[in-house]
């Protein structure tokens, strides 16, 4: 199989204009939902197999060979940011045409009706956006006469059924077809929640983020750990977001998971997880206004974490890093163990380049 990416500059980069000074496309923090979606998918080793995964047999066949591209930029509407992630991938078709693959998260516990409508505005945003990248006016009348199939994945991370509509004509309040004048998306619909483990992927890295999405990850600890064993960035990303998601039930199992990890039980990603825990825990803390011999135990542990972190992700720090870290008060702390996740090397995590 062949896994040639190319850029194509006329592939849309995001919202219209008017949309881009508002909300996320205007440099908000993505939620954790947004960031470990696409962390895991913007990678055409993981999104390949989410596109032939999860598409049906009949649309998979007619794709090329090929991996998707990822097009930079999200559709989404700023105020849908909690609860969608959005991705919009580049196909090659074997009749030698393009199309793209738009993938919307629901991260809602719940079906939403008005779905159907959401991912008919944004595909109508994808279209906006092809056709404005025509040159001149001939130019834009020719692509909006030829627009790019968009083939719409809708991936439900809720436990419950999807029970609302997949399809715009679903959803007009008449008997009468020929008053029904639009039709679609009918959405290609995946209840990833509803679907067990081995359905979910046949890429190990892919099917961890799925299960993880969906909140299984505690039940899937192990597999997701192995899965994950040679990314040591993408481990910390799924721990921070299982810290982040759990609550009731989940939360009691995640902290039985911790009390096993402190005994020595289970490593991986549980010792990530365990350090961010702490963190939060000593953050709360120091915001109720704690005392200063408190702050300073607060900064030991923070520089035990950070040093934990930097060494497992780019190997033993030298004495002159030690003794910086060591110097470093708690805002520049905290500052550094943000950047541990996504810096691609020590001197991008304190800044140096």
């Amino acid at each position: 199989m062949s896994d040639t990416t190319r850029s194509n500059p006329d592939a849309p980069t995001g919202a219209d204009p008017a949309e881009a000074r508002k909300g996320r496309r205007r440099g908000a923090i993505p939620t954790p939902h947004d960031k470990l979606f696409r962390s895991v998918f913007s990678d055409p080793a993981h999104s390949r197999p989410l596109v032939r995964d999860q598409l049906p047999n009949e649309i998979a066949g007619l794709l090329a060979d090929t991996s998707p591209r990822v097009v930079p930029g999200t559709f989404i509407d700023s105020d849908m940011g909690e609860t969608q992630a959005d991705l919009l991938l580049e196909v090659d078709l074997v009749d030698g045409g393009s199309a793209f693959v738009y993938v919307l998260v629901e991260h809602k516990s719940y079906p939403d009706a008005e779905v159907v409508l959401q991912v008919l505005g944004y595909m109508v945003r994808v279209w906006r956006d092809y056709v404005r990248k025509g040159k001149g006016r001939e130019g834009r009348a020719a692509r909006a006469q030829n627009l790019p199939p968009i083939i719409p994945l809708l991936g439900y991370s809720g436990s419950r059924a999807w029970t609302g509509p997949t399809d715009l004509a679903d959803m007009i309040a008449t008997d009468t077809p020929e008053l029904v004048f639009l039709h679609g998306p009918d959405l290609i619909l995946r209840q990833w929640a509803q679907m067990a483990p081995e359905e979910l992927s046949s890429d190990p890295v892919a099917k961890a983020g799925l299960l993880t999405l969906t909140q299984r990850g505690l039940e899937h600890l192990d597999e997701i750990d192995a899965a994950l064993a040679d990314n040591p960035s993408l481990q910390a990303q799924f721990a921070v977001y299982i810290r982040q998601t759990a609550q009731g039930a989940a939360l009691e199992e995640l902290e039985r998971k911790l009390a096993a990890a402190r005994a020595g039980q289970t490593e991986g990603i549980l010792g990530t997880i365990m350090e961010e825990l702490r963190a939060e825990g000593e953050a709360k803390g120091e915001a109720r206004g704690i005392a200063k011999g408190e702050a300073m135990g607060l900064a030991k542990g923070r520089k035990q974490d950070l040093i934990r972190l930097l060494e497992r992700r780019f190997g033993a720090l030298s004495e002159a890093d030690r003794a910086r870290i060591e110097g470093a008060g708690l805002d520049q702390l905290d500052a550094w163990i943000d950047r541990v996740l996504d810096a691609k090397s020590l001197k991008a995590v304190f800044g140096d380049g």
